[in-house]
């Protein structure tokens, strides 16, 4: 089911409920993670409405969004398919014009932190990643894949590509 969320100005996360008032003060405590999304958009508006209602007589000064949420609890991994290896957005370090670095894992761990992402945002970061050109040239391919599907533990790869010429040598 598709859930809606509501983000104050911070990028913190709060719901209908999110504003109290206790004798003639009003009180509101956001949150870092969601703790209650709504089913439809429309419902979500209407938490706002409320919301902003107690934040405009309590004069908080607070403004409010409705942000679409996850879909699934599913997270994602972007995977390397010609080295077999976990990546994340971060998987290339420049080093100079001419060397580079690729990073990524066989696996993921509570000591080896790997970025698991939503559908949407994975498919956004491997746009990022093949604009780079450097893992076009350096035969490079990312799929995306379930974090479930994923092995538990692994090893760290860690790869130098270096710029001879027209070609990118893997070291």
């Amino acid at each position: 089911m598709e859930q809606y969320l509501i983000q104050d100005e911070n990028n913190m996360y709060t719901f209908k409920d999110g504003i109290k008032k206790v004798g003639k003060t009003f009180y509101y405590n956001p949150t870092k993670k969601p703790e209650r999304g709504y089913a439809t958009e429309e419902i979500a508006k209407d938490a706002v409405k409320k919301l902003m209602l107690h934040n405009n007589v309590g004069n908080l000064g607070h403004s409010f969004k409705v942000v679409e949420g996850v879909k699934d609890n599913t997270c994602y991994m972007i995977m390397e398919s010609t080295t077999n290896t976990i990546i994340d957005e971060n998987c290339f370090i420049k080093e100079s014009e001419t060397r580079w670095f690729f990073i990524g894992s066989t696996g993921h761990n509570d000591r080896r932190y790997i970025s698991s992402y939503s559908q949407k945002k994975a498919e956004e970061v491997i746009k990022t990643l093949e604009a780079l050109n450097i893992n076009l040239n350096a035969g490079f391919k990312f799929y995306i894949t379930e974090y479930k599907d994923v092995k538990y533990d692994g090893e760290v790869v860690f790869k130098a590509i270096e710029n001879k010429g027209s070609k990118l040598l893997i070291n």
